[in-house]
Parts: C-alpha cells; structure tokens; sequence
C-alpha cells in the first residue's frame, strides 16, 4: 500500500542541517523509523558474546598476601604472557577475573608450567557473594581443584554460571596460567539470531528488554548440545530444570524474542508426557520430584493455551488435549465445598510458588491461577470442538469467580486478603483478580494504589503489606516473577505511569546493579541480592521483555498464531518506540512516535493476519488518517471501521503496510515547530 509522510515528518525534515550539527556535537539518535527497523538496537544492546569461545575482560582484583602475583593480564588472552602466581609459606596470593557480564558454560584453564600445587578455582554470578568456596555448590556449578603437571596442561570445568572468577592456590609453588577460556554451552543470541527487537528513547528500558532476552539464552539449552531437542529451564545457575510456572512466563519472553516455539512445545511435552496417573501433571524435570504444586498444575494450562495463542500448532494442542482432560479432572480432587482450590498443609503435595510462606486453607492466588486455566481450557475446548468440556470449565470458572468475591475479598480495605482466616495482603492476590477480571473494574484503581501505597519500595513491589514474620525468602522480598502479572494488571488498569515506574524501579534495579546483565530471582526491599543461593540469571524475571513489546509496541495475539492480533501502544511518557514481533505468519513491525499533539504510527500485517490498531487519543478534535485517507474526525468514524472507548480509536487493518497519522487539527500548524524543535533537542541532549 501507497505510504506517505506526515507534516511533522515533514517538518522535522526541515531541520535537517540542524540535526546534522547537533548529531556533529553528541553523536547520532535513533529516531523511530528508518533504515533496518532492528540493526541499531541489536547492535547497541545485545549481551550474548559473538562466539562460543569467550574471554575475560579485565582483572578485578590482584592481592598478593605475602606470595607473588605477576602478569595478572595475561590471563585475558591466550598465547601472550603468561600469568604467575606463586604461593609461599603463609601467603595466600589470589586474582579475580571479570568476564563483564553473566555467563554460562565449562571454564577452561591452559598452563605452560607449574611446580604442582593444587589451584582452587571458584566462581560467582556476583562479586558481593564471591568466595573461596564459590556463590553456590550445585550440581556442576561448584569450586574446583586441580594440580596441574610440570609441563604445559588443560583443565576444564563442568558447567558453571558466573560473571568472576576466583584464582588461588591451597599449597605452595607455583602456576604459570597462559589463559582463561569459556566454552559459552547454552544457546547463543547473537544479532543474527533475534526475530523480534526493540528500541525507545528510553535507554535503561531498551537495555531491561535486552537484558530479559539475555536471560532466556542462558536458561535455554541448546538443541545441538541436547541431543537436538531445546529445553527452557528456570535457571541456568540453579536449578536448571524446567518448571512449569516458570515456563508459562518465560515462554512470553521466547514468543517476541527470538521468535522460538521449539523450547517451549518441547517443555511443555516433557512434563505431559510424565503426567501422574492420578491425572496432575509434574511441576518439574527436577529429578524424581514428588510433591504436586497445585499452581503449576494451572500453570502449565496457561502456558499449553498460550502456546497454541502465538503459535497456532493445533496438532500439538490436540496431540495433549487428553492430558489437558486428566489435568483439569484431577482438580475436582483438591475443591472443597465451596467451590474453591483449598491447600492442606499436612499434606506433602500441598505447595504453591510462595513455598516458605506457610498458606493453607482457601488461597486466594492458587485459585486465581485455577479460574485462569479454566478459562483457558475452556476456550481450547470450543476451538477442538469439545463443547461439553468447554460448558463445564466455564461453569466452574463462573462459580469460582463468585466464591473468590464472597470469601476471600475484603470490602473495608478493597483488596483481597491471603486466605481465608488471614488478613494479609498479598501481591499476587490481587493483581492476578485484576488481569484475569475476577475482581471488579470498580475495584481497580483502589486495589493498584493499596499495593503501591504498602508494597511498594525505592526498588520494586513486595511479595505482601505487613511480613508474615518468618524473615524467609519470601516475606516481603521482591520477586520480579510475580512483578511480572504487577505490571500486567496495571497496564490492563490503564495505569500507564504506574506501570513506567514499576519498569524503572524493579527491573531497573536489576540491569543496573552487579551482574548488570542478566535478571535475579527474587531481592531483598532495599533491592539487594540477599544470597549466593539466589540465581542470577532466572529467566522468571524477566517478563519486562515480554511486556515492552506488548504494551509499549502493543502487539499482542488475538486468535491462534496472530491471525488475528491487536497493535494498541502505551506512551507512557515516552517519545518514541518501534520495534519487530516474529509471528508464524511473518513479521509485525511497529514504529510510532508522538509529541504532545501528534501522534505518527508505521504498521506492517503480514499476509493471512488480520489487524486492531489502537491510536491513543486525549481531547476532542482529533483527526486521524490512513495512508493519507480520513478515517476519523470530529468524533465520527470516516473509514476502516474506526471506533472510539474514549483512551483509544481503534482501526480493522487488512494486511499490508500502513502510514497513521493522529493530530489535533485545532492548533496551527506553525505553531508546533518551535515545540517539535524543543522536543527533538531535549531528546538529543538526554540521550547524549
């Protein structure tokens, strides 16, 4: 379809010498729009290394304690100098190697000598919990010893997740180090790899959506090291498995990244195909896991729905339909009378996300996660052609609905209590009632600005208002998995500055505080790393990613693989975004950006898909237009069935390629060359 510019493009044009001298003082700025829509980005923020053998960066620390330390910075190359260190009686000389970001994969240590003393080798994903005996022993990811022989050798690791390393000796004499090498094991997102991208004049969200993808790699294991097929694990310091209400997050992060499906399907399949004959099905690969946890059993529905949502493979939904029937009959087991999941804490099995917080009885949470999966059943149910399993879980989900506002609401402080018995307010409580519509859109506003008013710290959202007084890991601690759904409810409130600022605050916190690559599984209230238990690099966290191209692009499916789909930005108070969503269909590209009257959007809808395009409107007046043709202005609709909820004009898209251009007509036009002028240098200065 025929493209044209807008006059603010226009406009902007007309500083073209001007943006040249200012490009000259503070170098260049992307704005939204031109040349390869992902090239800048990718270029700029992604933190995958570009090959698999990878380096050190510098030496962190050198500390001679009475022995001998020469060369350090030999060991940030191979076949250079060789590093020395030489330990004496009483003397404890020790180097700290920076790989500069958070990897994952087997260490290998080269030696041109030694007098064999035994060298210690330990790791950490950050220098605050960096120790003799590593951040953690786990599996493979623990220290080291080795002694190596008189002449030049190799040792190799197993495999580990760290950004430092630590290097001494627990004998005297002396090793000759010629360098330090990475074999990088998970999958690898270099630049060529992304389907999906992302770029804003917001640096620190650009660098929280790359930092998420980043995450994903190093918890996705790589199908040419993992007999060709790709698993999603939690994480890729511990534990390393799939779970399945990581999964159902995670796969969102998979779905807009890299655009891969496989990882997914294949994790879903593996916990399927375990299911237990009692019909609930494992949370985990974990081993020989026994426990049941009731919300990863919903979990895993979610994310079996999602799949079929941004993939559109109804052979795979049908191929495990029938487990998904055993899944949601074992259900009925655990409901009480009145309708509602009801946790027994005498029971082994009877666990949920929040493990140390003792919960039993009516859970609020656990039964959100529960009508979600019904909801969710049902709708792959009416789309198979199962109409009694879909009258079924609608009717259930309608009664679970009911009882969860009768029981387990409080109307004095309008927000939903822990569980029955218990006054506490918990996050996942109540912004799971918001995004799945269980609460009532009355209630929102009240219920978003309790959370933020008693959860909220300087560094993120808390796991509840007053502590539970167990000082465990989980009593008012910040965990961005359940942040997640946080900054879900408040987009779908329509709290775009709450939402902005929880972005800033919580995953902020995490791109910018050692590692400063890779997002953590859960901090302390005053945004710390509480442990070198805590992993990370936890792929649960990192749900910001899958939010930035949803809310802030706005895509977002709406029938199964994109067929249809939504384009519904929020601005927030940012000036411009654009970005790239893979689909099966082909690629979404969106580029928007906006001044305080104007409103310019590029869309791409690729061939089979149908299109929603929600253009963010304030005032009366405004005049909006399709590739030059009027479709809206002065309240009414002129073409592509335009409509209005008062937020948003919404437009019905066919595939193709469209220029949308919204402004207030009302106002001069000259008028606005000073304010674009000021705007555009304001951006200019910001990013320099």
């Amino acid at each position: 379809m025929k493209q044209r510019l807008s006059i603010g493009r226009l406009l902007a044009a007309a500083f073209v010498v001007l943006t040249g001298i200012v490009t000259l003082l503070v170098g260049n700025v992307p704005l939204a729009g031109g040349g390869d829509l992902c090239s800048s980005a990718l270029d700029r923020y992604v933190l995958a290394p570009p090959t698999r053998q990878v380096l050190p960066v510098s030496i962190e620390q050198v500390q001679e304690n009475g022995g001998k330390v020469e060369q350090a910075k030999g060991l940030l190359a191979p076949d250079g100098e060789a590093a020395q260190i030489e330990r004496t009686p009483g003397s404890d000389p020790t180097i700290v190697v920076d790989f500069g970001k958070n990897v994952s994969g087997r260490l290998t240590i080269s030696t041109v000598g030694s007098t064999s003393p035994e060298l210690r080798v330990a790791v950490s994903e950050s220098l605050a919990f960096l120790g003799k005996d590593s951040d953690l022993s786990w599996e493979d990811h623990h220290t080291y010893n080795w002694r190596p022989p008189t002449e030049a050798s190799q040792f190799q690791t197993g495999q580990m997740t760290f950004r430092y390393v630590l290097l001494f000796l627990t004998s005297d004499g002396r090793v000759d180090i010629d360098a330090l090498q990475l074999d990088f094991t998970p999958r690898l997102g270099t630049p060529d790899t992304y389907a999906g991208c992302f770029e804003s004049n917001d640096d620190l969200l650009n660098r929280i959506w790359y930092a998420g993808a980043y995450t994903l790699d190093l918890d996705t294991t790589d199908p040419e090291r993992s007999n060709g097929s790709s698993r999603i694990l939690d994480g890729a310091k511990r534990d390393r498995a799939v779970w399945s209400g990581d999964l159902a997050l995670e796969a969102r992060i998979a779905y807009v990244t890299h655009g891969h499906a496989e990882p997914v399907r294949d994790s879903l399949a593996d916990l399927a195909d375990h299911q237990r004959p009692d019909g609930a099905i494992p949370p985990t690969s974990l081993g020989d896991y026994r426990p049941v946890l009731y919300d990863y059993c919903a979990w895993w529905v979610q994310a079996f729905a999602d799949y079929y949502r941004y993939t559109g493979d109804r052979a795979f939904i049908e191929r495990y339909y029938p487990h998904l029937q055993r899944q949601m009959a074992w259900f009925l087991k655990i409901t009480d009378t009145n309708g509602l999941l009801a946790r027994d804490p005498r029971v082994e099995q009877s666990v949920e996300w929040m493990w140390t917080i003792p919960r039993p009885g009516e859970v609020t949470y656990l039964n959100a996660v529960y009508y979600q999966a019904l909801l969710d059943a049902a709708d792959l149910a009416s789309r198979l052609g199962h109409s009694q399993d879909a009258a079924t879980w609608r009717d259930r989900a309608t009664w679970l609905k009911q009882a969860m506002n009768d029981r387990l609401f409080d109307p004095k402080r309008g927000v939903y209590i822990s569980h029955n018995g218990d006054r506490h307010v918990p996050q996942d409580a109540n912004v799971l009632p918001i995004l799945y519509g269980i609460a009532p859109q009355t209630s929102w506003d009240g219920m978003l600005h309790y959370l933020k008013e008693h959860l909220w710290t300087p560094y993120g959202s808390t796991t509840v208002d007053l502590p539970y007084g167990t000082g465990s890991y989980h009593d008012k601690r910040i965990w961005p998995f359940m942040g997640y759904y946080e900054l879900e409810a408040r987009f779908k409130a329509s709290d775009d500055a709450g939402a902005f600022d929880l972005l800033r605050r919580e995953w902020g916190q995490m791109v910018r505080e050692d590692p400063a690559s890779t997002m953590w599984e859960w901090m302390t209230a005053d945004g710390r790393v509480e442990n070198g238990y805590a992993s990370l690099a936890h792929a649960w966290s990192a749900g910001a990613t899958a939010s930035l191209t949803q809310h802030v692009l706005g895509v977002r499916p709406t029938e199964p693989g994109y067929t249809r789909f939504d384009v519904i930005p929020h601005t927030g108070d940012l000036a411009w975004a654009k970005g790239r969503v893979p689909t099966p269909l082909g690629p979404i590209e969106v580029s928007w950006e906006r001044t305080a009257r104007d409103f310019t959007e590029t869309l791409s809808v690729p061939a089979g898909a149908q299109a929603r395009a929600g253009i963010p409107i304030s005032g009366t007046g405004v005049t909006i237009s399709v590739n030059g043709e009027p479709v809206w202005s002065e309240n009414e609709a002129r073409g592509d069935g335009a409509q209005t909820d008062g937020r948003y004009v919404y437009l019905d898209l066919a595939p193709g390629t469209y220029t949308i251009d919204a402004s207030v007509p009302n106002e001069p036009r000259v008028a606005g060359v000073g304010d674009r002028l000021g705007e555009f240098l304001a951006r200019v200065i910001g990013r320099g």
